[in-house]
């Protein structure tokens, strides 16, 4: 039996369809998204009880829960993986931030060209690694 399928059977054992759970999952990140701090506990123990990996949303919540920094490092974590995606694109290193800095801003996360280069820069530093 595959692993899908299996998955399959576990939901149904608990009444609960795939398009229930799914639903049931989607109202519990609106709630999170809202403030609701006990809907990730709901949420882990809904993925525990039927043997369903945790959806992203539910990993980013919990991570933000037991680190307060989390959510900060994860901004410096995102400019810095951005900057290497466009290294990676062959941007040169003279365009790179203002580059990384249009794209963030389409995304709801504006920032300065400066502000990108610091995240870079500092996440380099933490990986022990040059530019």
């Amino acid at each position: 039996m595959w692993q899908g399928q299996k998955d399959r059977q576990e939901l149904a054992v608990t009444g609960m369809t795939d398009k229930s759970f799914a639903k049931t999952l989607s109202l519990l990140e609106e709630a999170w998204e809202e403030g609701a701090k006990e809907a990730v506990a709901v949420a882990v123990s809904l993925c525990s009880a039927h043997k369903q990996p945790p959806p992203y949303w539910v990993t980013l919540a919990v991570a933000c829960l037991v680190s307060p920094r989390y959510q900060h490092d994860m901004v410096h974590i995102r400019r810095w993986h951005l900057v290497r995606i466009l290294r990676g694109e062959g941007i040169p290193w003279s365009d790179v931030y203002d580059e990384a800095s249009r794209r963030l801003a389409h995304e709801g996360a504006a920032c300065a060209p400066r502000s990108v280069r610091e995240s870079y820069e500092s996440v380099q530093k933490q990986l022990g690694s040059p530019k």
